[in-house]
């Protein structure tokens, strides 16, 4: 097994101070397979990857730009702020995986809702059906909208504080 295997693959990636996401389009490979390379839920790396990994591996010096003198202190807010980009972006995706769930649903009863209206004289098996799969997406759509979104919201909007405040500390040279 080559040095990138499991966990070192995300000792790399974090080296180079890119997501996952990044990481995954240079390696040419989904984000959530890269994922569970990283968490050892799985341990094979395609060749092409592996072969673009080698290569990183070569030349890493090429990606290692010299930090300005930076106070330990520093370095640790700098390392928090990019803690919480990382969490804010994470919420920001699941922000919109769930709009995106809720217009799905919410689309799904409408079409059948629809369908229903306007073609009265189909047959009571579809008829019924197409009432079940509305009334599905709807209480799914209910259920869904019970997990406050404004929580998220008001997490990202917290974060973005800290950052700023983190932020300022840097600036001022206060080390907060």
């Amino acid at each position: 097994m080559s040095r990138h295997a499991k966990s070192s693959l995300g000792h790399t990636r974090e080296e180079l101070g890119i997501t996952q996401n990044t990481f995954g389009r240079i390696l040419g490979i989904e984000r959530t397979y890269l994922a569970s390379l990283e968490t050892r839920i799985l341990s094979t790396i395609p060749k092409s990857a592996r072969a673009i990994l080698d290569w990183i591996d070569r030349n890493m010096a090429l990606f290692n730009v010299p930090e300005p003198a930076v106070v330990p202190e520093e370095k640790k807010i700098q390392l928090e702020i990019r803690k919480l980009l990382s969490d804010k972006e994470r919420l920001l995706e699941k922000i919109g995986k769930r709009l995106a769930k809720e217009k799905n649903l919410y689309q799904t009863g409408m079409v059948c809702k629809v369908i229903q209206a306007h073609y009265p004289q189909m047959n009571e098996g579809l008829q019924k059906h197409l009432e079940s799969m509305a009334y599905d997406a709807d209480l799914s759509l209910e259920i869904l909208r019970e997990e406050p979104i404004l929580r998220i919201r008001a997490r990202i909007k917290g974060i973005e504080a800290e950052i700023q405040a983190l932020e300022e500390g840097i600036s001022t040279g206060s080390g907060v």
